[in-house]
């Protein structure tokens, strides 16, 4: 049976690696793809993967008895992210290249006809680069609710901001998606 996320990272705070090690194997996709379309590249994504667990390991032992760890790791998560889009912007502002492509992550291969196929990847596509496109408040709760099935509670205490925010940034994402992909209905 597998034990629980809160024990596990009980023993983090002991010095169990193992532990660790365990709660990154359950999380690492997860946080990755939350990740991934908080800050929209694949690189960036990975640094912030890292830097999370990095944290987890650092900061168990200050872990609040009663919490749910996976609430606690995308509050970690979504900070780091925060931080990333902070520092792009300012490499966007000093006249770097930004490194953004709505389009790296690829849904698992299945069997269906090549046409069904190509509308998928083509509304897949779509709605990627429309995702990325929205601003960061409002990518960012989509993500959490929509990828990674996080209640509106959950998400105000990830992001740090009132339940209506959150409502309010989900309702706008939904209702910009729903206006710039109306042709795939």
């Amino acid at each position: 049976m597998d034990r629980p996320d809160e024990e596990l990272l009980a023993n983090v705070a002991g010095g169990d690696v193992a532990s660790l090690r365990e709660l990154y194997e359950r999380y690492r996709v997860r946080l990755m793809t939350y990740a991934y379309y908080a800050v929209g590249n694949r690189a960036q994504a990975e640094d912030v993967l890292q830097e999370a667990f990095i944290r987890i390991y650092r900061h168990a032992g200050e872990f609040e008895p009663g919490k749910r760890f996976s609430a606690w790791a995308y509050a970690i998560t979504a900070n780091l992210c925060r931080d990333e889009l902070r520092k792009s912007w300012r490499r966007r502002r000093l006249g770097f290249r930004a490194d953004v492509d709505a389009n790296e992550v690829q849904a698992p291969a299945r069997t269906i006809s090549p046409r069904a196929d190509a509308a998928g990847r083509e509304f897949r596509d779509r709605l990627g680069a429309e995702v990325a496109a929205l601003p960061p408040e409002q990518r960012e709760v989509i993500a959490l609710r929509f990828l990674e099935s996080l209640s509106y509670a959950e998400i105000a205490a990830v992001v740090g901001c009132p339940l209506g925010t959150v409502q309010s940034r989900i309702h706008a994402g939904v209702k910009a998606l729903r206006e710039k992909l109306g042709e795939f209905r």
